[in-house]
């Protein structure tokens, strides 16, 4: 675990049908594999060592919150998913912290994602940066209070669009690597979703 979340930068990619996601390291080296076929906005995500293990390192867990009365709160729920993620060690079974978005939306160059501990507290938040670029590329900025500790681009590559996390900024690893892979990893799966929509 130390090797694969004790790393600076990370890059979320797709395969071509959208049907995984792999993690690789500043050099291309692969480091983690997530089937997302048929992965809606509402599935649990499973981050595993390599395509043949069964045995996941992370998992990323929606959390259903209170969601209101009437037909249409429940069809808004029902089509968004959870606003709340807990991001799990299944080896220990411990929670590792969480993620929630702030606002609602499945577009991730819009999406500002709030990073909590494993007590549900905020410390910090992951937000987009305004560009007058066209298109879907994005940026963020995230932060541990004040202080920048990560910053998130996409690119386009040639089977879709990556998203590339740089924790350099984070001299004193503030952020846990791993709620940095889990934020990048369920924004490349709302973009895949988005994309098959």
């Amino acid at each position: 675990m130390i090797e694969r979340f004790g790393r600076r930068f990370y890059s979320v990619r797709p395969n071509l049908l959208g049907s995984k996601l792999t993690v690789t390291d500043r050099h291309g080296v692969e480091i983690l594999f997530i089937p997302i076929k048929n992965l809606g906005h509402v599935s649990e995500i499973n981050l595993f060592p390599d395509k043949k293990s069964k045995d996941s390192l992370l998992t990323v867990r929606p959390v259903y919150r209170e969601r209101g009365k009437g037909w249409l709160a429940k069809v808004k729920h029902f089509i968004s998913g959870p606003s709340h993620h807990d991001v799990i060690d299944p080896r220990t079974g411990n929670k590792v912290g969480a993620l929630r978005l702030d606002y609602d939306t499945r577009i991730p160059k819009d999406q500002k994602w709030i990073f909590m501990d494993a007590e549900d507290r905020d410390f910090g938040h992951l937000e987009p940066i305004p560009s007058t670029t066209w298109g879907a590329k994005f940026n963020h900025s995230g932060y541990v209070g004040e202080r920048p500790v990560c910053q998130v681009k996409s690119r386009n590559i040639i089977t879709g669009r990556s998203i590339d996390m740089d924790l350099s900024l984070d001299a004193n690893r503030e952020l846990d690597a791993r709620l940095a892979v889990a934020v990048s990893v369920k924004m490349a799966v709302d973009m895949v979703n988005l994309a098959s929509d």
